[in-house]
């Protein structure tokens, strides 16, 4: 009976903890977020991040439309695989050309639902020189 019981109480626990690491719908409208809030890019290459769409019941079979809220530097393109329609996530690939400038700059990515838009900040940095943590550059 013991055993049961631990076995239950195990079961139980590894439920609730994997329960708690997954991010729950809102109540109304969508969220959106993405897998790095920062990324660090050379000159000449490009960083893939996820974009992830969290819809209530009144926006599950909305379709989505993604782009951009803001400007891009020079030599920098942002690419969504897929841009639109009835999709959860996408692959948001941003490449910097080989004479880009570098330096920090802030990127918006935009999301468009039953005419409801919201946006998320990507803060990205391009250098030559490789850091483990986006934003700290050597000196």
């Amino acid at each position: 009976m013991k055993k049961f019981l631990l076995s239950v109480l195990a079961i139980a626990a590894v439920t609730f903890t994997a329960a708690a690491q997954e991010k729950t719908a809102p109540r109304t409208e969508y969220s959106v977020s993405v897998s790095e809030n920062a990324i660090q890019v050379k000159p000449g290459e490009s960083k893939e991040i996820t974009l992830t769409l969290l819809r209530s019941q009144s926006f599950s079979k909305a379709k989505a439309e993604l782009g951009l809220s803001s400007s891009l530097p020079e030599g920098v393109t942002v690419e969504f695989t897929p841009s639109e329609g009835l999709i959860d996530s996408s692959v948001v690939k941003v490449t910097v050309g080989a004479a880009a400038k570098e330096g920090t700059y802030t990127i918006i990515l935009k999301s468009t639902l039953n005419h409801k838009v919201k946006g998320t900040i990507v803060k990205v940095v391009i250098s030559s020189i490789s850091n483990s943590s986006p934003g700290i550059t050597a000196n």
